[in-house]
């Protein structure tokens, strides 16, 4: 087990593998990212280095199998910990389907790096991590206020008006943001902790009440869209619908009674979340067509206008020509068959131009015609 004494603006992550060949690859990695890195060789060593007050991590990074203690007891030995719980837990490990990130979630876990471990993958993972952590405690003063002044803003009493009033919210939300919002503000009124992960068809949104929704959370709401409409592990359940996932993640299971009011009540609800969902849905891809439609608009007018321009200017111009010939005739001392030539010449150049300039009427028609066909397929 290492120990030194950290200095007050350095980065420390805590590395916790029983192989020492990993350990000192893993720890390589770390310092060529500019962290001071802390090995424990296995759980035991690692809570005890987290108890020493001299040394604050980031981060803990943590293998999965691992002798006395694994590494799913360590997290939640750690979570459970107030000194502790607030420190981004990071899994290393080739376990990587659902149940084993299902597991890893449960005890605490937010997110999982896959053996063998990719440098970049993990800088960027860490970095996320550890920004996030940093958020939500700038954010958890704010919280009992925030709570406590959405829940005054509740006009009606009970469970009956706290619905309508959700119902109203809903249907005034403009964007993903704000409805997920609304529907965070409703679920603390029954005392319920959540995220939502929303599906529009060309994006994914993950919204929670605190900050960011970590990754490991993220892929486990994606990950359960497979399973049935309430996939319970715990006293976690993600609930699942056609645009969305949601996440609770403390539902009542001591209060059998409480817990079967909880999913009633959050069936009810998650019907209204999805409606509002399809329709703002629906809004954006309404205002996408909306834009493609006025830019070709735009451009066909363009086109439009241009090519309109160079027809005046091209029968401007052999107008000038021609005048200009005629004039120049008096002065050439032309034969009259040599003023008859040159003058068919010119005239032959008038209509050619016509020609163009009518053929350019059509295009225009064709253009016109054009704009109709897109506006028609983009309406469909």
């Amino acid at each position: 087990m290492h120990q030194m004494k950290m200095a007050a603006d350095e980065i420390s992550i805590l590395l916790v593998d029983d192989d020492p060949i990993l350990c000192e690859l893993h720890k390589t990695f770390l310092e060529n990212m500019g962290y001071v890195v802390l090995i424990a060789e296995n759980g035991r060593q690692a809570i005890k280095l987290i108890d020493n007050p001299e040394i604050a991590f980031s981060a803990i990074l943590c293998d999965v199998i691992m002798p006395e203690m694994d590494g799913y007891q360590l997290c939640e030995t750690l979570k459970a910990n107030n000194q502790s719980k607030n420190i981004p837990f990071i899994f290393i490990s080739s376990l990587t389907d659902l149940e084993e990130k299902v597991k890893g979630y449960a005890k605490g876990g937010d997110d999982y790096v896959t053996k063998p471990v990719v440098p970049e993958e993990l800088e960027q993972k860490l970095k996320r991590l550890i920004c996030t952590y940093n958020d939500k405690a700038k954010l958890n003063n704010q919280l009992t206020d925030a709570t406590s002044t959405a829940m005054q803003a509740m006009s009606y009493s009970g469970e009956l008006g706290r619905i309508i009033k959700f119902f109203e919210d809903s249907l005034n939300a403009n964007d993903f943001e704000s409805l997920s919002g609304h529907l965070f503000s409703i679920l603390a009124s029954y005392g319920l902790n959540c995220s939502i992960q929303i599906h529009t068809g060309s994006e994914i949104l993950n919204f929670c009440e605190r900050g960011k929704v970590v990754p490991l959370e993220a892929d486990i709401m994606a990950l359960a869209r497979k399973k049935s409409r309430f996939f319970d592990f715990g006293r976690r359940t993600v609930i699942n619908y056609k645009d969305f996932s949601l996440l609770i993640k403390n539902m009542p299971i001591e209060d059998p009674g409480k817990y079967g009011q909880s999913k009633d009540t959050l069936g009810t609800l998650c019907n209204v979340i999805e409606n509002k969902i399809k329709s703002l849905i629906s809004n954006n891809k309404n205002t996408k067509k909306n834009d493609i439609i006025s830019m070709i608009n735009k451009t066909m007018n363009q086109i439009e206008e241009t090519f309109t321009r160079v027809q005046k200017n091209n029968i401007t111009a052999i107008e000038d020509m021609m005048q200009d010939i005629e004039e120049a005739i008096l002065h050439l001392c032309l034969t009259e068959s040599q003023e008859e030539n040159l003058k068919n010449i010119v005239a032959l150049c008038l209509d050619k131009s016509n020609d163009a300039f009518y053929e350019g009427i059509a295009l225009s028609a064709r253009i016109e015609e054009t704009r109709k066909t897109l506006e028609s397929i983009l309406d469909s």
